[in-house]
């Protein structure tokens, strides 16, 4: 008699499926607790970088009234959240506000892409 190929049955299929959902709902919930602790993790990050960006405005802002504006290596407004990008059809400028130790706030404007005055 040849090889006899065994038709799965209702019960079979069943308790096959069972032990795939439980090993699924297993992963799963490993991964949401994965998920979570991640979760946690980035919002504490999020917390420090705000407070490292608030500390970094201000000492921006101290340097840029010893410097004067136009003395700040453009590279380090990229990291200070009072520094924008403008755009328009002519031109691609750095707007920053600087208030000064009366507390007069007055804005500048720096040439995004002209001279580099990173030294």
């Amino acid at each position: 008699m040849g090889n006899v190929i065994e038709f799965p049955t209702s019960e079979k299929t069943t308790s096959t499926l069972l032990a795939r959902l439980e090993s699924e709902a297993e992963h799963l919930e490993e991964l949401y607790l994965s998920l979570e602790e991640l979760h946690g993790t980035l919002h504490e990050t999020e917390i420090k970088a705000d407070q490292r960006e608030k500390n970094y405005n201000l000492m921006m802002n101290d340097y840029a009234n010893l410097v004067g504006p136009e003395n700040i290596p453009h590279v380090l407004l990229q990291y200070c959240s009072t520094a924008k990008i403008s755009a328009n059809a002519e031109e691609l400028q750095y707007v920053f506000e600087v208030e000064s130790e009366e507390g007069v706030k007055q804005q500048y404007s720096f040439e995004f892409l002209g001279e580099d005055n990173e030294d």
